[in-house]
């Protein structure tokens, strides 16, 4: 087990790309950036996860008709954000 404390992983060399300057100007790529979370240089995969766990939580007591509504109406909307 101690032999995997002591494994270091190579420094990534992948150069990070700057976040445009218009996620925090407009609204509309605020909102698609998931207000701002897939801004974060690490792990922004995780963040947003993270992030949207309360989103589920509040929409899973509603029947699942309308559950099934407001999830693709929110795809589509994001279809829409990210185009």
């Amino acid at each position: 087990m101690s032999h995997f404390l002591l494994f270091r992983l190579p420094a990534s060399t992948k150069a990070i790309p700057p976040i445009p300057a218009a996620v925090w100007q407009n609204p509309l790529y605020f909102i698609a950036f998931g207000f701002g979370v897939g801004t974060i240089p690490f792990a922004p995969g995780t963040c947003a996860t993270l992030m949207a766990i309360p989103f589920y939580l509040t929409l899973q007591t509603l029947p699942s008709y309308l559950y099934i509504i407001l999830v693709l109406l929110f795809a589509l909307m994001s279809m829409w954000l990210s185009e």
